[in-house]
């Protein structure tokens, strides 16, 4: 767009027609580049919300989870390529643009441009519940991290700003190297906990011992929290059956004669019909027992 890149922010309250009817018609609305909005009208007969601003807008809408409906939605102006941009979902409260844009170099001619990214996160926050690990290459220096007479880099100030009013807190301790080339070296590999998750930190170390010939050092932490831990499904092991006690039970079988038999006879000689195969297969096929193997290529697949 060659004009200003403009994004509005609502929380709708929910509200269709007191809110979103009318905040979405109004033509000093309909002009931004990017609407975020935060619950969003839920529409009971299908899983959308409120669009009347289909003329000039695209709507993002997170597809509901676990019986969870979005509580995030996005419209992107249609005058932007749907080329430049990409919708990732991460949660039904949570969506994040990616959009592509270019820049024109300072004192260059009008026709040099640089590409650039820039990522808005849509975020609905319900509860207090809610903890972030933020962690990566963030590739920007500070005496927070970096220890004293590092240079302080204009991106790594907006970065604490930001982490500071999300109640996110620096883990990575001040100092210590996580990227070396020749004789240069820096902390640029951060770490960023929840406050209630760092009350929870057991640990956060350079793990030399897993380093593997990269210019940058990998980082081990560890958190005192519950994951549920995954069961594989319960399985018969068939190669084992008795085919032998199988047949004989399944020989006991009478085939109840049902010609003109009412609907509720045939209903109850199907459950009994069934219900006498399925003892017949818990009594002469056994459970599987997964091994290692098993569990290994369930989780390479």
């Amino acid at each position: 767009m060659s004009t200003l890149f403009e994004v509005i922010q609502y929380n709708t309250h929910k509200s269709k027609d007191e809110v979103m009817a009318t905040f979405l018609r109004d033509p000093r609305v309909l002009r931004a580049s990017v609407i975020a909005i935060q619950e969003p009208w839920r529409n009971e007969l299908n899983d959308t919300t409120h669009q009347p601003a289909r003329l000039t807008h695209q709507l993002l809408y997170p597809k509901s989870k676990n019986n969870q409906r979005a509580r995030v939605a996005l419209f992107v102006n249609k005058s932007i390529d749907p080329a430049s941009w990409s919708h990732t979902v991460v949660s039904p409260d949570y969506q994040i643009l990616h959009i592509r844009y270019q820049r024109r170099l300072p004192n260059s001619n009008p026709e040099s441009y640089e590409p650039h990214d820039l990522y808005i996160h849509n975020i609905y926050r319900s509860s207090r519940t809610s903890a972030h690990l933020v962690l990566g290459d963030m590739n920007v220096h500070h005496p927070a991290w970096g220890g004293p007479g590092t240079k302080i880099d204009e991106q790594a100030t907006k970065l604490l700003e930001i982490m500071d009013r999300h109640g996110i807190e620096l883990t990575t301790e001040e100092g210590v190297v996580t990227w070396e080339r020749g004789q240069s070296q820096s902390t640029i590999d951060l770490t960023f906990l929840s406050t209630s998750l760092f009350n929870r930190l057991i640990l956060h170390e350079r793990a030399d011992e897993i380093q593997h010939d990269s210019d940058h050092r990998p980082i081990r932490m560890q958190i005192d929290i519950d994951t549920p831990t995954y069961e594989l499904p319960h399985r018969r092991n068939w190669a084992a059956t008795s085919v032998k006690l199988l047949h004989e039970l399944l020989s006991q079988i009478t085939v109840p004669i049902l010609t003109n038999a009412l609907k509720s006879h045939i209903e109850l000689a199907t459950v009994a019909f069934t219900a006498t195969i399925r003892k017949a297969v818990d009594q002469s096929v056994p459970w599987a027992r997964p091994g290692r193997s098993t569990i290994f290529l369930f989780l390479v697949v």
